[in-house]
């Protein structure tokens, strides 16, 4: 059942590196690049996805987690970095088993199913959030 309350998802693949964005548009079903970022900092990063927030409205984040990770470090920085967020954009942010997204987005890249501009780190973030609609969870 749709939450009604929620209109527009920003994706969130994070990595240490590159932070891939898409966006869903709930109304309308349907999910889109939103670009990459190079992680500079946590500060840096906050500034950036705030604008995309306001830009386009968002009302919640889905932030890519490790879930079946052995790295317990990594999975420590995801929840940080989500807690964090959720604070700085005032929004609440749901994690998502990112599992197996780069692989897809890496097999969608060399099939041509990409769209002209779009790289790994975004459509990674557009499958993540596209799988979490898909699972019913607005």
């Amino acid at each position: 059942m749709m939450n009604t309350s929620f209109h527009v998802v920003l994706g969130v693949d994070w990595g240490t590196k590159h932070v891939g964005l898409a966006l869903g548009f709930l109304d309308d079903h349907i999910t889109t690049h939103c670009g990459t970022i190079q992680f500079v900092s946590f500060d840096d990063c906050v500034d950036r996805l705030q604008k995309v927030v306001s830009e386009h409205d968002v009302d919640v984040v889905v932030l890519g987690f490790p879930q079946w990770s052995h790295d317990k470090r990594m999975i420590a920085r995801v929840r940080d970095f989500g807690d964090r967020l959720a604070k700085a954009l005032s929004l609440p942010v749901f994690y998502w088993n990112e599992m197996m997204t780069s692989k897809e987005a890496q097999k969608n890249l060399h099939s041509g199913v990409f769209p002209s501009g779009a790289d790994v780190h975004q459509e990674s973030a557009r499958i993540m959030i596209q799988d979490w609609i898909d699972h019913g969870n607005v």
